[in-house]
């Protein structure tokens, strides 16, 4: 019982800290979004998305393997996190090298090399954001989520200044590596003070979680693929304002995904112990997540698209209206984007991981394709509906046409039109409220 309350303990601080940080992150992109013209916010978030390149490559995958290697070798944590550290420090010195000489022999003008530069520094103090993994996994998430929202307030105050004082970009930028860095050196700090292992590097584990791991870099860079590619295409076939205004649009539309990612995770231990064991409640389960996770979606994209420009004029201000009619389009690829976490939930759980693959890169090249073609004639509109189409596709379209996966399709098509007991998840609720009116 104690184990399983530290377990509820542990889960409730990684919610409460995601939650608490994606909203504090989004309140101050609000006011920086409106402290700065349109051409260098659009300059920031290009940068943002060259950097998340490097941080899915620097990553290397190890996040996807590192907790299973804890659980079966609890001695050898230290030398788990050491090597990783080290390799992933290594390959973002390397990755920002190689970024600098790409933009050198690019037209990028020399403050935006600074910025991109700068901002690629959070990247090495990112190695250590590896630690995070032992904290979550000896039950310290509290300690971690702490430390995160310390390090997020300190420089926060830190761009504030530097946008409204000194007026510096650049500055910024540092403020925001400055938040890694800071963040990184407390986890040091408090590892140790919790008797963390010595951290200690070898050659032979590092080849062993590059080994284990490889799978997972590629997940993570079709990932920065849908986020991203977009955003750093605008920039080059248009300009940084096209940026801007996408941006603004799809951070709105995201903003809903704390809820539904969520709810997907407090779905997936019930279905993973379901399966093989009571097939008739895994089925059911799946059919109740798809339904729950796509009428949220489809709730909040109806009030986005309909009040998209009143909503833009009160948050980002006027000079930011005409992100409202990519809004509009953009904000309904969330469905399609969830509906892909619950399919990859479903394909592991019927031993189908390689259609995860098959159907993220579908997505990812689809994506490049139609905002290579869509862009130029469209603008903005254009990378708008390549998400949202490539999302349909590689999250809709490819689970009706693999024959190995038609069955969760069918699985899918009955949680959208609430069929076969997709909308019994309400019952626990209504009988709660109804309860409560008798009394």
């Amino acid at each position: 019982m104690c184990s399983q309350n530290r377990l509820k303990n542990n889960l409730k601080w990684i919610l409460i800290g995601n939650i608490l940080y994606s909203f504090f992150n989004f309140c101050l992109n609000i006011y920086v979004a409106r402290t700065l013209t349109k051409s260098d916010y659009g300059i920031l978030e290009y940068s943002t998305s060259l950097v998340s390149f490097l941080t899915s490559l620097g990553t290397l995958g190890i996040y996807g393997v590192i907790m299973k290697l804890f659980a079966d070798e609890p001695e050898a944590k230290g030398s788990y996190m050491g090597s990783g550290i080290v390799a992933r420090l290594i390959l973002s010195l390397l990755s920002i090298l190689l970024l600098q000489v790409l933009l050198m022999l690019s037209a990028e003008t020399r403050e935006h090399r600074l910025i991109i530069f700068l901002q690629s520094i959070s990247t090495v103090f990112a190695s250590a954001n590896l630690l995070l993994n032992w904290y979550r996994f000896e039950n310290k998430a509290s300690v971690a989520a702490v430390q995160r929202l310390a390090a997020f307030f300190v420089t926060a105050v830190f761009r504030v200044v530097a946008l409204t004082v000194f007026h510096s970009l650049p500055l910024y930028v540092i403020g925001i590596a400055l938040e890694t860095g800071i963040f990184s050196a407390l986890m040091l700090f408090q590892y140790f003070r919790y008797g963390g292992q010595k951290l200690r590097f070898s050659g032979a584990v590092t080849r062993r979680l590059l080994k284990l791991s490889y799978p997972f870099i590629f997940s993570s860079l079709v990932a920065v693929i849908y986020g991203h590619a977009d955003r750093i295409m605008l920039k080059g076939m248009l300009d940084s304002t096209a940026v801007a205004l996408y941006s603004v649009s799809f951070t709105l539309a995201g903003a809903i995904s704390i809820l539904p990612s969520n709810i997907i995770e407090a779905f997936r231990p019930d279905i993973m112990d379901a399966k093989g064991k009571d097939e008739e409640l895994y089925r059911l389960r799946i059919r109740q997540l798809y339904s729950c996770v796509f009428w949220i979606c489809v709730c909040y994209c109806l009030v986005l698209t309909v009040f998209a420009r009143p909503i833009i004029l009160l948050l980002y201000g006027a000079k930011y209206e005409g992100s409202a009619a990519s809004l509009s389009i953009v904000v309904w690829y969330t469905s399609f984007a969830f509906f892909g976490s619950i399919n990859n939930m479903y394909m592991v759980a019927e031993r189908c991981t390689l259609w995860v693959h098959v159907t993220a890169l579908t997505g990812a090249l689809v994506n490049v394709a139609l905002n290579f073609l869509l862009i130029p004639p469209l603008g903005v509109l254009g990378a708008a509906w390549a998400s949202l189409i490539s999302q349909a596709i590689a999250n809709f379209v490819m689970m009706a046409v693999i024959p190995d996966l038609r069955r969760g399709f069918g699985y899918m098509i009955d949680g959208i039109l609430l069929r076969n007991g997709s909308i019994s998840f309400l019952t626990p609720v209504a009988e709660k409220l109804k309860r409560k009116l008798k009394r």
